[in-house]
């Protein structure tokens, strides 16, 4: 059977000022690992190489296990808005769907990988972020900028991969159990172990809250009743060393969601969604010469959603993705030389009867790195072959100098796409057009310079971009008629002294439609996240502000929504040298905003929490 067979299938108020406190040890405090002043921090998503973070050609940001665990975060949605370039739209509390936007670039225009494997609906062209616990991730690693040239369809903006619990060689167990404002809950245990030749890791959880009132009196589907979240998840890795020094993997990942959500005409009826996600692969690693790895990955990856609008109303969209990858690294005398070929095919099965369910995209992609003296450098090449539109073909140039061992700079362009979803190619046309099958790509180029500084525990790091995306799909009945240029800069900043921790990350993006003049809506011009810490060791307090100035939230720039600045507080106590007591306040000051017109986010918080680790 060929492996193509195989896989089908408060108002007015402007940003002044902030600042806070955030996690208590060196790795949480530098959330770009670039600002790590103890520990080098290896990155893959950047290159799909291992790369020290420091040596990356590529803006990115890691966060560990410990960051995760100390940035008072309890959502994956609420820790990304702490990272720079990030803007994060939620249609109300925890569990409402959310959009992110990473560098100006649409929600649709980032790509979300799950140890490596892609996530999202295919008829929306979004991930399901808000369904996915932060209690089941060991790392997550944000590459801002178009890495098309790596991964193909989606990644304009950039590429933002989560990477699951993974086993160790002695046992650990691990536990959490916390209530807070809402009727919230989280609860979830886990254990890994194993020894040099086997290790696991399996973990599950549950997590919940009656919610908030979602929408305001504004919003045509406004109903006065709180809307409700809950979620259960689970996943599993287990992996064997082989003799020559190979591996082989198994992960399993799932979550199943549901949230209450207001819809037009609903009445009395408690409107649900339903959200559900799974990952399951297998991965080899075979050293075939001491300078030859040869990585094959085979997967399957599913996100449906069901929603139940009314009791005569129900619709269902599901999107399967079935993966292969086989990737392989060759070292060189000089750098690494990397060929991959990636082939996904994905079917949709729906309430909706499109007129095309399935489409197979075969990547084939070449790739240089090297480094030598002061000197970094990194092409790559590749060429997508899309069954609905043809071929496209990117690339990726980037050059690294260290100028002093306290000064680095680096330049790099790249261009990127965007295949358009299903909704958009094959909608069925009720009367308001339909969907229109002669949809071109999305295609972006960007210019990129960056330049980093760092003398001991402290580093900041300033990166200039200006990007252009074409063929822009808007409208309805969708066509390619918009163009819009989004030029930016982002500024990271990490310090220590003594027991105090500090870290600020501000961005200024200026993203606008080049036809009309206006700006892209939910695209903050200004963007600030501080936070500043203290460490008792046994103890450790901190403040975190995150903030936004005020945006559009409309491509017609007539409805505003107002800037706001949001703090909240964290505490860990130990009480011995496994179990740990969490407080936090979110949202100190108790202050109305709007991430989406209509949408209300929660006023002041608060949650209580024990974690077990041993």
């Amino acid at each position: 059977m060929s492996a193509i067979a195989l896989l089908r299938p408060k108002k007015g108020r402007h940003l002044l000022l902030i600042l806070g406190f955030v996690a208590t040890n060196p790795l949480a405090v530098a959330q770009s690992s670039a600002f790590d002043p103890v520990l080098p921090t290896i990155a893959v998503t950047a290159s799909r190489i291992p790369t020290r973070t420091e040596a990356s050609l590529s803006a990115v940001t890691v966060l560990t296990r410990d960051a995760i665990e100390q940035s008072g975060a309890r959502t994956l949605v609420d820790l990304l808005s702490q990272t720079p370039g990030v803007r994060i739209v939620q249609n109300g509390g925890s569990g409402a769907s959310a959009s992110l936007y990473l560098r100006g670039a649409e929600a649709r225009h980032t790509l979300v990988l799950i140890d490596g494997m892609r996530i999202g609906s295919a008829t929306l062209g979004t991930a399901t972020l808000e369904a996915i616990p932060l209690e089941l991730i060991e790392r997550i690693e944000i590459v801002r900028g178009p890495a098309s040239a790596l991964y193909g369809s989606d990644a304009i903006g950039g590429v933002i991969q989560i990477f699951t619990r993974k086993g160790t060689e002695t046992t650990q167990r691990r536990a959490f159990v916390g209530l807070g404002s809402h009727e919230q809950y989280q609860t979830s245990v886990g254990v890994s172990g194993g020894n040099p030749a086997f290790r696991y890791a399996l973990d599950l959880g549950a997590e919940g809250t009656q919610g908030i009132e979602a929408t305001t009196p504004a919003n045509f589907s406004h109903q006065p009743d709180r809307d409700g979240w809950r979620n259960r998840f689970a996943s599993a890795n287990l992996s064997w060393s082989l003799a020559n020094g190979g591996e082989i993997a198994l992960a399993s990942f799932a979550t199943r969601g549901r949230n209450e959500y207001d819809a037009w005409g609903a009445g009395t009826f408690n409107a649900l969604l339903h959200k559900d996600l799974t990952s399951n692969q297998v991965t080899t690693r075979l050293p075939l010469t001491e300078a030859w790895l040869s990585t094959l990955r085979l997967g399957e990856t599913r996100d449906t959603s069901k929603a139940l609008a009314s009791a005569s109303n129900v619709s269902r969209f599901a999107t399967a993705q079935r993966q292969l990858s086989w990737q392989n690294e060759v070292a060189l005398p000089l750098g690494v030389l990397l060929a991959a070929f990636d082939l996904t095919a994905t079917e949709v099965d729906a309430t909706t009867q499109y007129t095309r369910t399935s489409r197979i995209v075969r990547g084939y992609l070449l790739g240089w790195q090297a480094e030598q003296g002061r000197h970094g450098w990194q092409l790559t090449a590749r060429h997508d072959d899309d069954s609905q539109f043809g071929g496209k073909t990117t690339g990726q140039a980037a050059y690294r100098y260290q100028f002093t061992p306290e000064w680095q700079g680096r330049v790099a362009v790249s261009s990127a796409f965007k295949a358009p979803t299903f909704n958009q190619l094959y909608w069925p046309d009720t009367g308001f057009g339909g969907g229109n099958p002669d949809l071109k790509p999305e295609t972006a180029y960007q210019k990129e310079v960056g330049i980093r500084w760092q003398r001991g525990v402290t580093a900041a790091e300033l990166t200039l971009f200006d990007a252009r995306v074409k063929n822009l799909i808007a409208g309805w009945p969708p066509e390619n008629v918009a163009r819009a240029r989004i030029k930016g800069a982002e500024l990271t900043y990490a310090s220590q002294f003594g027991a105090w921790h500090f870290r600020i990350n501000a961005d200024w993006l200026n993203a606008t439609d080049e036809a009309t003049g206006k700006r892209l809506p939910r695209r903050a011009p200004a963007a600030l996240s501080a936070a500043l810490i203290y460490d008792a060791k046994r103890w450790q307090a901190g403040i975190d502000f995150n903030a936004q100035r005020a945006r559009w939230d409309d491509v017609a720039n007539t409805t505003r929504l107002d800037g706001y600045g949001r703090t909240d507080l964290w505490w860990h106590y130990a009480l011995t040298r496994s179990w740990r007591l969490e407080a936090e306040i979110r949202n100190l000051f108790d202050q109305t905003y709007e991430t989406a017109a209509t949408y209300r986010q929660p006023g002041r918080t608060f949650f209580v929490g024990l974690r077990y680790r041993d």
